[in-house]
């Protein structure tokens, strides 16, 4: 019986994907026990080193997805997609994808430091406004 471990680390994503005609949402609810963090590209590195909330904005932002059928619209459409936290866990368990493929399918290693604030961790930006567990 695994109920102690799924109490501890359980937790629910939440995908929107909203119709930009029609702004209707259709929404997506995907339990998991570890959130993948993207790494930052080596092209996009800046003065600073890359925070951990860097990676968090990278996967929680919302992004453009054209060629979705409406099924309102009864047509193909642009819509907006975006992830959130909908039941945050005691325990979260992150981990960062540092391997990608370079342009001739050779994998390779991000070998950027992510810094991880001192002060603690808040997801409440990260976490879906409906939720019960902000």
């Amino acid at each position: 019986d695994f109920t102690e471990v799924k109490d501890l680390f359980s937790t629910i994503l939440i995908t929107s994907i909203t119709c930009n005609k029609c702004s209707r949402v259709k929404y997506t609810f995907e339990p998991s026990y570890i959130i993948s963090l993207p790494m930052p590209e080596e092209s996009q590195k800046h003065s600073k080193n890359w925070e951990f909330s860097d990676c968090l904005e990278k996967l929680f932002k919302p992004e453009t997805v054209p060629g979705y059928y409406c099924r309102y619209c009864k047509e193909s459409v642009e819509t907006t997609r975006q992830l959130r936290i909908w039941k945050k866990p005691q325990i979260l368990v992150f981990h960062f994808k540092k391997f990608c493929q370079d342009n001739f399918g050779e994998m390779k290693k991000n070998k950027q430091v992510i810094a991880f604030p001192e002060d603690g961790l808040c997801l409440d930006e990260y976490t879906h406004v409906n939720s019960k567990g902000k």
